[in-house]
């Protein structure tokens, strides 16, 4: 439950993803057929729109903090094999 978090919040980051686009689709698509005037036209087009960009952005937050999450796993991996018996962190020279 608790192994690959980072996987998991990812995973659950697009799921989210698919049901705010089926529910800003329904839901856009109810507004947009029940138009009566343009003003209701206006709403269900602003709904299916803004449904699917504010899906697609909190998909890009969630997974992005998956990945933060996962690369601070490998970090703590890579200290715990660096550290010595001492418990004082060997350091290395870092190229980018």
């Amino acid at each position: 439950m608790i192994k690959n978090v980072g996987e998991k919040i990812q995973g659950a980051a697009i799921l989210l993803f698919t049901l705010g686009i089926i529910a800003s689709l329904v839901i856009g698509g109810s507004v947009f057929a029940r138009a009566g005037d343009g003003g209701d036209m206006l709403m269900g087009i602003a709904v299916l729109i803004g449904g699917v960009v504010l899906s697609w952005f909190g998909m890009l937050v969630f997974c992005g903090f998956g990945q933060l999450v996962d690369n601070s796993d490998v970090i703590r991996k890579k200290l715990e094999e660096t550290t010595d018996d001492k418990n004082e962190v060997v350091t290395e020279e870092v190229r980018l």
